[in-house]
């Protein structure tokens, strides 16, 4: 996964092609819970450039790419997901298992009235699969056992 400044992001989303972008920030526990699992996806899944941008800010500091791209969200994480330049996909604060992730980033559009618009994660949950949304769930059980085993030591420690 190639590391993003202000300067350079925009070059990146631009490319043509798939493009997948983590926007995350210092201190971010949800940012910290869903890497592992992108950070595995973006290892499978060769023919999409995968790229992070970290938008941890101080004040009122300028940010040209929050300003643009990041209209009505408040904070990281989000992942986004452009093709041939354009937005195709936005995910905001969602933890989210390996195969919703992969449908997420190969599929990022959908059909609407015959027109393409951005999908949501929520737009690909109501369109998985039985045997994907089992998967998800087994994922995020396994992950949450993971969390609270990691709590607990600790705690003790």
């Amino acid at each position: 996964m190639i590391q993003l400044t202000e300067e350079t992001v925009k070059d990146f989303i631009k490319q043509e092609g798939v493009v997948c972008l983590k926007v995350w920030s210092d201190g971010c526990g949800w940012c910290d819970k869903q890497a592992p699992v992108l950070e595995k996806v973006s290892g499978e899944i060769t023919d999409v450039k995968f790229g992070a941008i970290n938008i941890s800010y101080k004040g009122d500091t300028p940010s040209p790419f929050r300003d643009e791209y990041m209209e009505g969200i408040p904070t990281a994480p989000v992942l986004f997901v452009f093709k041939d330049g354009v937005m195709a996909g936005r995910a905001y604060k969602a933890l989210l298992s390996e195969s919703i992730l992969k449908k997420f980033i190969t599929e990022p559009t959908i059909e609407n009235k015959g027109q393409k618009k951005p999908a949501t994660i929520e737009e690909h949950i109501k369109t998985a699969s039985v045997e994907q949304l089992k998967a998800h769930l087994w994922d995020l059980e396994n992950e949450h056992k993971m969390f609270l085993a990691e709590l607990g030591r600790r705690n003790r420690g």
